[in-house]
């Protein structure tokens, strides 16, 4: 039996990937993993009967960012945070998922971080869509 396994031979090796809830703040793109999206919750379904999560701090990257207050949210991202707090983002649009590969991910550069409101993000990465090449900083909240 041992013979008959041999013929196989895998000829494409899986590529490590991440998978990122990608959505927009004013014209930038952001994504954080999967692992720490709790939920998406619809501006639509918030309701004064489903409010946002008890005790969820609401972080406004508008706000951070470019100094507007976000006033009419697509969406909003649940982020557990270390030491399970919760923390709600609103986002332009509902998020999307995506697996980018681990070798289009690189650190943000220091000169960014320390110089740039967009250095709030650990990480940027590039992907390609079929209608576009898209530059997605990548948050660690």
């Amino acid at each position: 039996m041992s013979n008959a396994t041999a013929w196989y031979q895998p000829t494409v090796t899986a590529e490590p990937m991440i998978e990122l809830v990608i959505f927009d703040i004013c014209d930038v793109s952001f994504g954080i993993p999967i692992a720490k999206i709790d939920r998406v919750v619809s501006n639509t379904s918030i309701t004064d009967s489903h409010p946002l999560p008890a005790g969820s701090q609401i972080l406004d990257l508008h706000q951070q960012l470019f100094g507007i207050k976000c006033l009419a949210p697509a969406a909003y991202l649940i982020v557990r945070r270390d030491r399970q707090e919760m923390c709600s983002i609103p986002a332009d649009n509902l998020p999307t998922l995506t697996n980018v590969p681990i070798d289009r991910i690189g650190t943000l550069p220091t000169e960014l971080r320390e110089t740039s409101p967009i250095g709030i993000a650990s990480h940027v990465a590039r992907i390609s869509t079929s209608t576009e090449d898209l530059t997605v900083f990548i948050l660690e909240i």
